[in-house]
């Protein structure tokens, strides 16, 4: 019986289905998102938690679907570390029977599934976790961003376009000097569009304000997101990983290990 439910929780079916289930699961979303645009705005700007205790919890005829997505992907997930664990206790027993590029060869997918899974938390901590706040950027603002750091708005800097005449006037680029202060040290960074700044934890990077974006006002946004740590580092790895196993798959190991 365990054997059978086991077989099942570590089934490439059982992650097919789900795949599908949570597919039609955003399906479904996505029209909510498109018709419920007010209803569901606030999650740009409120930890997921905090929204889901207050509008999720109160609003379920729209927010119902976020809950079944996060019951979903919390069932992938016990699905992918069950399989990889299957996979694992596997080839384990075959190491040292075959030469090491083919026994590396034959583990590196389980490994991408590996770093997969850590990348996949790496996105839970962002939901749980990452703060998120904004100003309008004028001289002298401050920001608070907790109770150890803070930033100042020095100078701001705008460049516009002179031509062609169509675009006459328009925002071109933007930058702010700011003083960032924790525990008493300050220093002086700057930020531009497409160009954020990386400090104590935090991204900080200039938005537009508004839906005129030609206005020339701005929001200094402040970002803390640790899942990021996890995320961007897995999936370097996972590239390299895919790059060594289509090349060493297409270079005789394969074939050698066979034969």
């Amino acid at each position: 019986m365990m054997k059978k439910f086991w077989k099942i929780l570590a089934g490439v079916e059982s992650t097919f289905w789900l795949l599908m289930l949570i597919m039609s699961n955003l399906i479904v979303g996505s029209f909510y998102m498109k018709y419920s645009p007010k209803a569901l705005f606030t999650l740009n700007h409120l930890p997921f938690p905090e929204w889901m205790r207050t509008f999720g919890a109160s609003n379920l005829g729209d927010s119902w679907w976020l809950w079944t997505l996060g019951l979903l992907m919390a069932l992938l997930a016990v699905n992918t570390a069950a399989c990889v664990i299957d996979r694992l206790l596997t080839l384990l027993p075959q190491y040292g029977k075959t030469s090491l590029p083919a026994f590396s060869l034959k583990l590196t997918p389980t490994v991408v599934h590996i770093f997969f899974f850590i990348a996949v938390g790496g996105h839970m901590l962002s939901t749980l976790t990452a703060t998120y706040s904004s100003m309008p950027i004028e001289q002298g603002a401050i920001m608070d961003l907790d109770q150890t750091h803070r930033c100042r708005v020095d100078t701001i800097e705008r460049d516009f376009y002179t031509s062609p005449a169509a675009i006459n006037g328009f925002l071109k680029q933007a930058r702010v000097t700011l003083t960032l202060e924790c525990a008493g040290n300050q220093e002086s960074r700057s930020a531009q569009f497409l160009k954020p700044l990386f400090w104590g934890g935090y991204t900080l990077h200039l938005d537009s304000a508004g839906k005129d974006r030609n206005s020339g006002n701005l929001l200094l946004v402040a970002r803390r997101d640790i899942g990021v740590r996890l995320i961007i580092p897995c999936f370097i790895i996972n590239v390299l990983l895919l790059l060594f196993y289509y090349t060493m798959s297409n270079g005789g190991f394969r074939s050698n290990s066979e034969s």
